[in-house]
């Protein structure tokens, strides 16, 4: 899970700059969303549909943003605590 949303080291290569290099990866899959939450895609989609873990369209895809994913996680916490 943490490999997903933590920053990582990029390659240099001809083309980038130093900001690129230590660019953090800020919105999933719902794939990647899924293996981060320890769920399945369809139960990401699921929650996705019901507005319980927010998400964004870039063209045709659909992205999660890694502060919704932690967002999520807080809620259910939360929520276990209470009860």
């Amino acid at each position: 899970m943490n490999r997903i949303l933590t920053a990582r080291r990029v390659p240099r290569t001809a083309r980038m700059d130093r900001s690129e290099e230590y660019m953090e990866k800020l919105l999933l899959s719902p794939e990647e969303a899924a293996q981060a939450l320890g769920v399945g895609r369809s139960r990401v989609y699921d929650l996705m549909r019901t507005r319980q873990l927010l998400s964004v369209r870039i063209g045709k895809s659909r992205r999660v943003p890694v502060a919704a994913v932690h967002a999520y996680v807080e809620r259910l916490t939360e929520q276990d605590a209470l009860a």
